[in-house]
């Protein structure tokens, strides 16, 4: 084991080194810049949602990297695991030419899911850590030694327990190896059978194990679920729902990527499109090509058992979806499995042997232009996160240095927030964004400044908490809204006032005033209080 992992790295550690840079150069904005995101606002001091989201992972994870959003230590980390981790993709697939081997490490990284994560960097150390175990579970799923397989059972738990999709890496990672197996004639047809058996029974295994371990833990906590994408209904499905979720899937490929991740949310405009296309034909192809050479050789059953493994990576990928019929729309973070299919051309070209310098100088250009426009998208985002932030800051310190010349403000007096600011003011920079602008962390409708933004921005990046700070524009399950019942009636009975109605709209002259002992900002009239 040891022997083993000395020899992984000296064999793969300038494959290391050259993902890491290209890893830099996609996502070095964000490790040396304090991006913030409505997540990241809210759990710059955290891991995230653990137990209720049933990701107990994160507690453990949270003994190993400090509770703490640090761009440059976080995001650093998150860069070198995931080097290591996609390096080791390369080593259990048994990709040879040294350029695929860059080539697809390239996409592994610059992948724009990858670049969603690195919006929260709060998280980022953990889920690398958990696309680092799917991986890894890969690796030891494939072995011949029952050690190993229990290790692997172990891999995917923790995988699970930290971000639950990403166990669809390991999934369809074993598929395209069962497909490299199916071309293998030194491999049985009843030993691939006999694999995908037992590759499908430990996963099974694993996934009953985390939910077990999950529902223990939430029930000696009193740990209530989360409503958050079926969370609360996890585990609990029909044939129905799985049929359902099949044909979702199948619909997802279809449609080129799911709405709301992929596609025009993540700047895969029309160019881009073209060449995701003629990678998902090319995997096609060559998988129709080989099929046929097996049928000549009468080789009927390994043909078949290649077709059917190709057929099925749609439900391997979207398997979280499939389990879970209550998910609604996935975020860019939850698809990252999606990547598999845009490397996989290389991986079969690979796999099957071909030997045509044509066809593999097209896969060389193509594999480039994806990787430069990753790296694009990638950056266009980051840098629309850093003038969010910014626009963040400049607002709401205005803000803050009005509420301190207020006549009768000081440190224990009340704040009210009245409505909500409609940004009629605001420069519409996210416009020149619309690529990126649904990644899932994105400032769309400048949503930091909004009340349940507003506070956690105020006390951490302005450095003031305002003790006694009350909201009438927020839903009543924002954990540090603290008025009280006497509190939101005295707001209540301050919005009947004259005083509030000849008040104008924030930013504007007479918008902010002492009513009664309690600053009130007004942004608008309406509220949704109760």
């Amino acid at each position: 084991m040891k022997n083993a992992i000395k020899k992984f790295f000296k064999e793969n550690y300038k494959l290391m080194i050259i993902t890491f840079l290209i890893g830099m150069l996609a996502h070095g904005f964000a490790v040396t810049n304090k991006l913030i995101a409505y997540d990241e606002m809210n759990h710059i001091f955290a891991k995230g949602v653990s137990l209720p989201s049933a990701r107990w992972g994160l507690e453990l994870v949270s003994y190993i990297f400090p509770n703490v959003s640090m761009p440059w230590y976080n995001g650093l980390f998150a860069i070198a695991i995931l080097s290591i981790s996609f390096a080791l993709v390369i080593d259990i697939l048994g990709i040879k030419n040294k350029y695929f081997k860059i080539l697809i490490c390239g996409v592994l990284i610059t992948f724009p899911a990858i670049a969603n994560t690195f919006a929260f960097m709060y998280a980022v150390t953990a889920y690398s850590t958990s696309i680092f175990f799917s991986v890894l579970s890969v690796a030891l799923l494939r072995s011949k030694n029952k050690i190993f397989n229990i290790l692997a059972i172990i891999t995917i738990i923790l995988s699970l327990s930290i971000y639950q999709s990403y166990v669809c890496i390991t999934m369809v990672m074993l598929i395209i190896l069962l497909m490299k197996d199916c071309i293998d004639k030194k491999k049985d047809v009843k030993d691939i059978i006999r694999s995908a058996i037992k590759y499908l029974v430990l996963i099974i295994i694993s996934l009953v194990g985390y939910l077990v371990i999950t529902k223990v833990i939430n029930y000696a906590l009193n740990i209530t679920y989360s409503h958050y994408k079926g969370l609360d209904s996890m585990g609990v499905f029909t044939i129905k729902d799985i049929i359902n979720g099949i044909l979702i899937s199948y619909k997802n490929i279809y449609d080129l990527f799911p709405k709301w991740s992929l596609g025009d949310t993540f700047g895969f405009n029309s160019f881009i499109k073209i060449f995701i296309f003629i990678v998902l034909l090319f995997t096609v192809v060559l998988t129709i090509i080989k099929f046929i050479q097996l049928i000549r050789k009468k080789e009927i059953t390994r043909a078949i058992l290649l077709l059917v493994l190709l057929i099925i990576q749609p439900i391997a990928i979207n398997f979280i979806i499939v389990i879970n019929p209550k998910i609604d729309d996935v975020y860019s973070v939850m698809i990252y499995q999606y990547v598999f299919l845009v490397i996989e051309p290389i991986i079969l070209y690979e796999f099957f042997n071909y030997k045509n310098k044509k066809i593999k100088a097209i896969l060389y250009t193509v594999f480039i232009i994806i990787i430069f426009q990753f790296v694009t998208i990638a950056n266009e985002f980051h840098f629309s996160l850093y003038l969010g932030y910014e626009n963040t800051y400049s607002f709401t310190s205005g803000l803050v240095n009005r509420i301190f010349k207020t006549e009768g403000y000081n440190k224990s007096t009340p704040i009210a927030f009245m409505g909500r600011y409609n940004g009629e003011l605001n420069t519409q920079y996210y416009d020149y964004f619309k690529e990126v602008s649904l990644m899932g962390a994105s400032y769309v409708d400048n949503e930091t400044i909004y009340p349940d933004m507003r506070y956690k921005f105020i006390k951490y990046f302005m450095g003031i908490d305002f003790k006694n700070m009350y909201f009438d524009d927020t839903s009543d399950d924002i954990e540090f809204v603290n008025a009280s019942k006497k509190a939101r009636n005295k707001i209540n009975d301050i919005r009947k006032t004259i005083e509030f109605k000849e008040m104008n709209n924030y930013p504007y002259n007479n918008s902010i005033r002492n009513i009664d002992g309690i600053i009130v900002v007004k942004f608008s009239e309406e509220t949704i209080l109760k």
